[in-house]
């Protein structure tokens, strides 16, 4: 039977790059004052254009002319670029 010897230190993590598609909001957070596709649930579902602010974590979504719908992040399940 072989021995074994611990390391010094743990390997590196490796790093997580962004995803090539949609992006999950709380693991890769948009940058701020990004204009983003968003999704509201899982699956073939329509995707609104919206604006993020970073400052408060929130997707703001302008579905009309002086209209403005704000939600926190988590309650979205996806975001894309535009």
């Amino acid at each position: 039977m072989g021995s074994f010897t611990l390391l010094a230190t743990p390997p590196p993590y490796p790093g997580v790059a962004h995803p090539r598609t949609w992006r999950d909001p709380y693991f890769y957070p948009p940058k701020d004052q990004q204009p983003v596709w968003l999704r509201r649930f899982p699956g073939d579902v329509a995707a609104v254009p919206a604006l993020y602010t970073a400052a408060d974590g929130q997707f703001t979504v302008t579905p009309g002319q002086g209209y403005a719908l704000s939600a926190p992040f988590y309650c979205f399940y996806q975001w894309k670029p535009m």
